[in-house]
């Protein structure tokens, strides 16, 4: 996936706020070249939506700022206490006070450390009862310090109070909207301690062959499951199926238009990358801004997608596994892939979007990462950390990252495997 141009794509993102154009110059250039160009938005109003229209990608300032070289914290080791061996890291967030809370997936536990990764206390464990947890997918801090505990595809919300102190346990009910019990999918929290939740409309047979959208109506409610805003049906993700001659059936998912959607404050932002634009949705589910990038969707080679198996292993294993990559790049759809990969909103309300790169092509390129401001213009860009590059996925596996004021936290695997949490400063050069 990628473009004929000095710009690739992005990914990850923040904003939230009603400022509208200022003025800003900014300098970018080509490999070394650069040139001041008015990065200046258009903005207009259309059916009452703001629409905030950006020039393209490559008019971002990449000169200025910067990740710095090296993580100022990270948590997860493997020698040393085991309060700092982390299992599946499933959710993170940062309170007020700057503590940092990890969700353990494996542990079913909630970890605390301070802002310099010193761990403070362990809360909960696996089980049913009060403070215990069956399944542990996420965590989310509310804007009073409260916390949430999530177990998406269970449906139950953990509400804990500022102390870590266990206050109920819920299972929102949607019934009234006509979701059956099990069916609708825990996705996220808001600031506001509201939940963010999916429900998946899957049209695609499990032995239909060739290729097939789903998609998920998203709603935002309360934590027993009363409806507030339904935000409308998107588009989810494109699967494939394929049956080989004399061999098996096997099915994939391509990485465009998988869903990229974060919350900040009572907002959502959901990035429709066919159109470069993210939409943002108030409390209500009014769509309320409309953020475009100009510029062409991406576009990667079919081996850069789907990388073929070593030929050295000439079993007959490795000879099906080769079949099917074949398979699935002369099913390539015809449409671009994904420019991006992930969409953050930090606390400030910018909104910071990673480029999509293929993970082999990410092992030997970093990624940039464009940061547009609360009113939606774009401000700056800057390429991701190397440990960074580790973070990749199409659907996200591991929770994206975290964002407050110049801090960037991300879940990254080292070398041997190790999950950890890393932080790393963003600053002018």
């Amino acid at each position: 996936m990628r473009t004929q141009s000095c710009v690739r794509r992005a990914s990850a993102a923040g904003w939230r706020g009603v400022v509208l154009s200022i003025a800003l110059v900014a300098v970018l250039g080509c490999e070394g070249e650069r040139g001041q160009e008015d990065i200046t938005p258009h903005v207009r109003i259309e059916d009452g939506v703001t629409v905030v229209e950006n020039p393209g990608l490559d008019v971002a300032d990449s000169t200025a700022w910067s990740f710095e070289a090296e993580p100022v914290l990270t948590i997860g080791q493997l020698e040393g206490p085991h309060e700092y061996l982390l299992g599946r890291v499933r959710g993170l967030d940062q309170l007020s006070s700057g503590d940092i809370v990890v969700a353990d997936g494996q542990t079913m536990q909630l970890r605390i450390f301070d802002d310099r990764g010193a761990f403070l206390r362990t809360v909960g464990r696996q089980g049913e009862g009060p403070g215990e947890f069956y399944e542990l997918d996420g965590v989310r801090a509310t804007g009073t310090d409260s916390v949430l505990a999530l177990n998406g595809h269970g449906g139950f919300v953990h509400l804990l109070d500022p102390e870590f102190g266990f206050v109920e346990r819920t299972r929102p009910d949607l019934s009234a909207v006509g979701v059956s019990a099990g069916a609708a999918t825990l996705l996220d929290a808001f600031d506001d301690g509201y939940l963010l939740m999916g429900d998946y409309r899957r049209a695609c047979p499990v032995d239909a062959e060739g290729p097939c959208a789903d998609s998920v109506r998203l709603m935002r409610t309360d934590i027993r499951g009363n409806v507030v805003a339904t935000y409308g049906t998107f588009a989810h993700s494109v699967r494939s199926r394929r049956s080989l001659v004399d061999g098996p059936s096997f099915a994939w998912t391509y990485p465009h238009p998988q869903p990229v959607w974060a919350t900040g404050g009572d907002r959502l932002y959901y990035l429709d990358d066919a159109r470069r634009e993210i939409r943002v949705y108030g409390p209500t589910g009014t769509l309320e801004r409309r953020v475009v990038v100009a510029g062409q969707p991406s576009t990667w080679a079919g081996a850069e997608m789907f990388p073929m198996p070593d030929e050295a292993e000439n079993d007959a294993a490795n000879g099906a596994r080769r079949a099917m990559v074949r398979e699935m790049r002369s099913s390539l759809p015809t449409d671009s892939w994904a420019s991006f990969a992930s969409m953050v909103v930090d606390d400030s309300g910018r909104i910071w979007l990673r480029e999509f790169v293929p993970p082999d092509v990410a092992d030997g390129r970093r990624s940039r990462w464009f940061v547009f401001g609360p009113d939606g213009r774009l401000l700056y860009s800057l390429r991701a950390p190397t440990a960074l590059e580790h973070w990749w996925s199409a659907v996200g596996f591991q929770p994206p990252p975290v964002v407050d004021g110049d801090l960037m936290l991300a879940v990254t695997t080292n070398d041997v495997g190790l999950e950890q949490v890393v932080g790393y400063r963003v600053g002018k050069r």
